[in-house]
């Protein structure tokens, strides 16, 4: 496991997963989420992008966190290991719940300045309420990264498929126990 690419729904751990996993292996960690965010929430250009997930993901070994379809065929053809973070719905509901109140409440800063707001917690537009994004989302991500459909872009990617939270710690241990 080399270029690792990393998935799930939101509120499933992907960052906090992908952060640890990658110091265990000593390997940069790339979160999509800080290419993709731009200040005021803007979404940048695709093409910029693109550019900046290709020179992210130059070096041999690195772990990639995140979903963005605009950037998966990228990913894909150089990724040697997909994780799935399959977890149940409730449990990302949950996290991702806590998430947001926990980073409204303090004002977290997160990528390029941005911050949660109470506005987008209780907004109707997907984009913008995370709770409602991880609703809607949630039955396709799975159809999608349980599909062989990921194995057309890379038959050689490893899939590993992850679907409790004891699953996902008992990886890290063997991982651990492994080096």
């Amino acid at each position: 496991m080399n270029r690792i690419r990393v998935v799930g729904n939101s509120g499933s751990g992907k960052t906090t997963f992908s952060a640890e996993f990658a110091a265990i292996l000593k390997i940069p960690h790339i979160e999509l989420d800080a290419l993709h965010h731009q200040p005021n929430w803007e979404k940048p250009e695709t093409g910029k992008f693109l550019s900046d997930v290709e020179q992210a993901t130059k070096s041999d070994r690195w772990i990639v966190d995140g979903n963005y379809s605009t950037a998966s065929e990228i990913l894909w053809r150089k990724a040697d290991t997909l994780i799935f973070l399959d977890l149940p719905l409730r449990l990302a509901l949950y996290r991702s719940t806590r998430r947001s109140l926990t980073r409204i409440f303090t004002k977290e800063i997160l990528w390029n300045g941005n911050r949660e707001t109470w506005s987008a917690l209780f907004s109707f537009n997907r984009e913008k309420n995370l709770l409602l994004w991880t609703l809607t989302n949630y039955k396709e991500r799975r159809k999608l990264y349980l599909s062989s459909e990921l194995l057309e872009f890379n038959p050689n990617l490893k899939v590993i498929h992850l679907t409790s939270t004891t699953e996902v710690a008992n990886f890290l241990e063997t991982i651990r126990k492994d080096l």
